[in-house]
């Protein structure tokens, strides 16, 4: 198996356990869950891949994927901004 491939399914493993933590309403691991498979994308995104200082996603990384960490990473700070008010 290939490294590109390896990381693929790690990604959507994350993104299981975010749904399955958010299904039972368990915000706060979910949020941690986020940041953890957020953090992991940014680390590859910064691996020597710039193009004049602007990081950019390796090939490898699934468009689709990208943009649910995205997605994500907007509802955790929609949620956790409401749930401080």
């Amino acid at each position: 198996m290939t490294d590109w491939l390896a990381y693929s399914k790690f990604c959507i493993a994350i993104i299981l356990f975010i749904y399955f933590e958010i299904y039972h309403g368990n915000s706060a691991s979910a949020v941690a869950q986020i940041g953890a498979g957020s953090s992991m994308i940014e680390e590859q995104c910064c691996e020597g891949n710039t193009d004049n200082g602007i990081s950019k996603p390796p090939p490898y990384i699934d468009e689709e994927l990208l943009e649910s960490f995205t997605e994500l990473e907007i509802q955790a700070v929609t949620q956790w901004i409401h749930d401080e008010v």
